[in-house]
């Protein structure tokens, strides 16, 4: 009879179960420290990355005396009540890191697996707000290019931002329109800085037909070159849960989804 461990073709199932238990083992593992006997204190951090005590490398000298006690476990003791301090605060880079890792990593969540890229993120795509904003006709787009600016509704009207809303808060802006029945990326561009405007203000700059008496207006930075997959972005899809026209705010990875044939 075979052992019920060996496979014919392929890996045991026994090794493959201790290469999990290593991985396991590795992403649990904070630091990697030796004892060695000694009673030079060798300290072998040398990674640069590591500025605070964990995650960090070290080797510690372990020794008995004549009577059978350690003779040089005092850096070993200031070793462990440091490690203790360092876990129980909440502002270093580590707990940051592990808060984020948690994160990313949550049960659940939806992957995505694309090759679509760009290169004007200074985050990563799921990190990247983007506000798609609604552009009503060619006069609108003439005003959005010519000032390099882009406004949205303020006050209590329908489809009106906030102050501190998500919509203000977005690093890009994809512009849109309804051509020929359905909707198209016109230009994308970051967004420098928002601030209140009136109606008034608007009608000064040439803007053509406000209905509102209040709106925001956002500085922009146009992106020149859109990547070609721009065009397949499925902005009925990312614009669904709006009405006509309102502002939303979706990630760069919401935005990459909606282009690839790749689904979740």
């Amino acid at each position: 009879m075979l052992d019920e461990s060996t496979t014919f073709g392929g890996a045991k199932r026994d090794d493959l179960l201790k290469m999990h238990a290593y991985r396991d083992a590795i992403s649990r593992t904070a630091g990697a420290y030796v004892l060695y006997p000694g009673s030079e204190i060798k300290d072998i951090r040398r990674h640069p990355g590591f500025k605070e005590v964990l995650p960090g490398l070290g080797a510690f000298p372990l020794r008995p005396n004549n009577d059978g006690l350690p003779s040089s476990s005092a850096a070993l003791d200031q070793f462990l009540s440091d490690v203790l301090t360092h876990v129980a605060s909440q502002v270093t880079r580590d707990e940051r890191h592990r808060f984020w890792t948690a994160t990313v990593h949550r049960p659940g969540d939806p992957t995505l697996t694309s090759s679509l890229t760009t290169d004007f993120l200074d985050e990563p795509p799921a990190d990247t707000d983007v506000l798609l904003g609604f552009v009503r006709n060619v006069e609108h787009l003439r005003w959005i290019e010519r000032l390099r600016q882009y406004n949205i509704r303020a006050g209590d009207r329908v489809g009106a931002v906030e102050i501190g809303g998500r919509e203000l808060g977005a690093e890009l802006l994809l512009l849109y329109e309804r051509r020929n029945g359905s909707l198209h990326v016109v230009r994308a561009a970051k967004v420098a800085r928002w601030r209140p405007a009136t109606a008034g203000d608007l009608s000064a700059t040439g803007y053509p037909s406000p209905g509102g008496d209040m709106y925001f207006v956002a500085d922009l930075e146009f992106v020149e070159h859109l990547p070609t997959w721009a065009a397949s972005i499925d902005l009925e899809l990312l614009t669904s849960k709006v009405r006509d026209g309102a502002p939303i705010v979706v990630t760069w990875w919401d935005v990459v989804r909606a282009a690839s044939s790749v689904k979740p």
